[in-house]
C-alpha cells in the first residue's frame, strides 16, 4: 500500500485493490480476423515503405552522381 506523507503523519493513499486477488490476474484471450490482420499489414507498410522508398532513392541518386563524375 502506498502511503502520503502530510502535516499530521501518514495515511494511506487510495488505491484500488481487487477484491479476489486473481481478479487481476486474468486476462482474455485476443483472437485477431482476417480483416485485422490485413489492417496491420497494411499500417505496416506505411510506416516502412517511405523508407525504404527515400533509401532506394539516395542510392540511386549517389549512383547517378558518381556515374556523371566517371565520365
Amino acid at each position: 500500500m502506498f502511503r502520503r506523507r502530510t502535516n499530521g503523519g501518514d495515511e494511506k493513499a487510495n488505491v484500488h485493490e481487487p477484491d479476489d486477488p486473481g481478479q487481476g490476474e486474468q486476462k482474455e484471450e485476443v483472437k485477431f480476423d482476417w480483416l485485422d490482420i490485413l489492417a496491420f499489414t497494411i499500417a505496416t507498410f506505411e510506416i516502412i515503405l517511405p523508407m525504404i522508398v527515400a533509401f532506394v532513392g539516395i542510392i540511386l541518386l549517389i549512383y547517378l552522381v558518381l556515374r556523371l563524375l566517371a565520365h
